[in-house]
């Protein structure tokens, strides 16, 4: 059952992962079209800056829980890779819930931030006129994600589950 979770999760954070590229790729392009735009024919993109601010959000906020699936995260085991079996595995176990735990409260805050945000239509006022309040929901539900992406890893770990073995 928890394979089959992490499975469908996983194709989830890819399909996330995939729009994080696209917006990463829009943020270049937009960038080289200002530039361009702005020195040889003294016309820049208006709102490049705040577009771009917005797009780069969805890049790294869309990407944090698929980071973590993939184990692509610095881990610093300097210490824990010299404690084996059970305390190893109890310390693991602890760190990965500890980052579940700050994770879901860091979204949760997150969410009131963003939810005050959106109750007085917060803008920003650049050459173009825009609502900051879904990049705010963009960053809750990217560490929304990577709390629930921590809480899978501690069952995963608590339950001996590879998540990236067939058979489980």
């Amino acid at each position: 059952m928890l394979y089959k979770i992490l499975k469908i999760y996983g194709v989830f954070l890819q399909a996330l992962g995939l729009i994080a590229g696209i917006a990463c790729c829009i943020t270049m392009a937009m960038v080289a079209i200002n530039v361009i735009g702005r020195y040889v024919f003294n016309m820049p993109f208006d709102g490049a800056f705040v577009y771009a601010q917005s797009l780069l959000t969805i890049t790294v906020f869309f990407s944090l829980a698929l980071t973590q699936f993939d184990k692509g995260h610095i881990k610093v085991s300097f210490i824990t890779r010299r404690l084996t079996g059970r305390l190893g595995g109890a310390i693991e176990i602890a760190m990965l819930v500890l980052g579940c735990l700050l994770f879901a409260l860091a979204s949760y805050a997150t969410l009131l931030f963003a939810m005050e945000s959106f109750e007085v239509d917060e803008q920003v006022f650049d050459s173009v006129q825009y609502p900051i309040y879904p990049i705010k929901f963009v960053v809750f539900f990217g560490l929304l994600l990577l709390a629930i992406q921590f809480a899978l890893d501690s069952l995963c770990a608590i339950y001996n589950v590879k998540p990236h073995e067939k058979g489980n």
